[in-house]
């Protein structure tokens, strides 16, 4: 029988509160949290897609945290993995426009991914919405999710990034296990480490395609070293 050490105990309760936190962002993601109306998920950090030094980052974060809090918004810390390099962002509940159009400009950052709660009717077989009376029975609520780039050319103002689409698509771990790049995850277990089951996407450009896990790999040197023999 395991003896529950304090260690061990402290292990499972941070597992639960983790495990708790993913299913919380998963509901809200996929609008299924009614008290959230809209979204917006930014960082402060790696301005205009450049990296910085991690005490940088560290700064530029707990700064953007503390605007959010004098603007009296509600957020979630998450992190990413983007083109390689590791960052710091936050989901933000119920947002204004207007003020991720004002934090991103303070933060120097791109752009910011919004979403909206909207009613779409269920779809047919051949994947059509269906406008009929089923199909609004039928229909439920879900997040609307757009990307945003500021229009720095103004002194106020942001447009739809003409290479994303527009989707309420919220993919999970389980979708994403090959996945090694371009996707956010809820923070937890050992540090500098992202929690097996984390993962997160929304595929505003398209679903990713998957890398090539270790297991393939293995399997490749294995073939190519039994033909060289």
């Amino acid at each position: 029988m395991m003896r529950l050490t304090t260690k061990t105990l402290r292990g499972i309760i941070l597992e639960v509160l983790e495990e708790g936190k993913k299913e919380r962002i998963m509901s809200i993601l996929r609008g299924q949290d009614e008290s959230v109306k809209s979204v917006a998920i930014m960082s402060g950090q790696n301005p205009m897609a450049q990296s910085v030094a991690p005490s940088v980052n560290d700064k530029l974060q707990q700064d953007l945290e503390g605007a959010l809090k004098a603007l009296n918004y509600e957020f979630i810390r998450i992190g990413g993995i983007f083109g390689g390099h590791s960052e710091k962002s936050v989901i933000i509940l119920n947002p204004k426009l207007e003020d991720m159009d004002e934090l991103n400009r303070a933060f120097g950052q791109w752009g910011f991914v919004y979403g909206k709660k909207s009613f779409t009717p269920s779809r047919g077989e051949a994947g059509e919405l269906q406008q009929d009376e089923e199909g609004m029975i039928a229909g439920e609520e879900a997040m609307e999710y757009q990307m945003y780039e500021i229009n720095y050319g103004e002194e106020r103002g942001y447009q739809s990034d003409e290479y994303s689409s527009p989707t309420s698509k919220v993919m999970g771990s389980d979708e994403l296990e090959d996945v090694d790049d371009n996707f956010s995850y809820v923070p937890g277990g050992a540090a500098g480490t992202i929690p097996k089951g984390n993962k997160i996407l929304i595929p505003l450009y398209g679903e990713p395609e998957p890398g090539m896990s270790d297991a393939a790999i293995d399997k490749i040197l294995a073939d190519l070293d039994s033909y060289s023999r």
